[in-house]
């Protein structure tokens, strides 16, 4: 932000105040971002993909991201489980959310990707990721997310689809490393670029490296997955 680093490494999404804050000392600007790694799956204290979770005696076994986001979010259209799908003795059964505290970058990664930045519904339940998970354990009607080695006894994930119309899919260590898993994440480097000004060559002949396959392969060891094809192809265009 202030203009003393070419490059910012960063293994997680970037906050609205964090948005707003860059902007502020850059003429409204926000920086270049690119992806240059997908985080991993069930690996503790990493940038991991998030994981829906219900009670294990609970019948559901999907969900999408609007959905999510009628749930969670503030004004909620979804508080029953009939609404998501499930009849007889759950049709009437308020759902009890139950997340991490609101400033983890658990939440606030779930807040960007499913709610698109809406804030949370006030009958969240917050608490630690440990009794985050115990609670849901102990309550059929129980609904929240963390990432997936936050699971465990009396917990499922649920599979995830985009929307209505999209598969649903089950978080796996392949699901995720492809970027299927429509809740995985990203490792980034940022970098200021004035709008009409090429990126200097030292940095875009860096970034190319990192993006080429010989600079992803090393991610394969890390606990972390390179980019795809495609993905690669993506942030490369960005570059020019």
């Amino acid at each position: 932000m202030a203009g003393e680093t070419d490059l910012a490494p960063m293994g997680r999404e970037l906050w609205p105040d964090e948005t707003a804050a860059y902007a502020g000392l850059q003429a409204g600007q926000a920086p270049l971002e690119i992806r240059v790694a997908r985080g991993g799956f069930n690996t503790q204290q990493r940038t991991t993909a998030q994981a829906v979770f219900v009670n294990a005696r609970n019948p559901l076994e999907r969900i999408t991201l609007p959905q999510l986001a009628a749930v969670f979010g503030r004004s909620p259209t979804i508080t029953r489980w009939g609404q998501l799908g499930l009849t007889g003795e759950w049709a009437d059964r308020p759902i009890a959310l139950r997340m991490p505290p609101r400033i983890t970058p658990n939440a606030r990664s779930m807040q960007m990707m499913a709610l698109q930045g809406v804030p949370w519904s006030e009958s969240v339940h917050e608490a630690s990721v440990a009794d985050t998970a115990k609670a849901i354990a102990a309550d059929p009607a129980a609904l929240g997310f963390g990432g997936f080695e936050d699971g465990g006894p009396g917990l499922r994930a649920l599979a995830v689809s985009r929307d209505a119309n999209s598969p649903a899919i089950e978080g796996t260590g392949d699901t995720v490393s492809t970027g299927r898993y429509p809740l995985t994440r990203y490792m980034y480097i940022r970098l200021q670029r004035k709008p009409g000004e090429a990126l200097p060559e030292p940095i875009k002949e860096f970034l190319r490296y990192v993006l080429s396959r010989q600079g992803q392969e090393p991610i394969l060891y890390s606990g972390y997955f390179p980019l795809t094809a495609r993905e690669v192809d993506e942030e490369m265009a960005r570059l020019d």
